[in-house]
């Protein structure tokens, strides 16, 4: 979606905006950090939301504190 396309509808009406919470519950990201911050892309025509970070130097700090799901690569 960050190219301005939906991945599920294909539409391209997709709006960007600075994650502000809500019913998702993000406390494994924020509760070692308060300086993460994410970004959300709506799609206007069906809805879908992908949440990424702001920041991609971020990630650095989610690979140290949090668990790793799956296989290891």
């Amino acid at each position: 979606m960050k190219n301005g396309q939906c991945t599920k509808c294909g539409a391209g009406d997709i709006k960007k905006m600075p994650f502000k919470g809500g019913h998702r519950d993000f406390r494994q990201i924020t509760s070692f950090s308060r300086g993460i911050k994410l970004t959300e892309y709506v799609c206007c025509g069906c809805g879908f939301v992908e949440t990424y970070l702001a920041d991609m130097s971020d990630v650095a700090k989610i690979k140290e504190k949090c668990t790793t799901v799956g296989r290891k690569k």
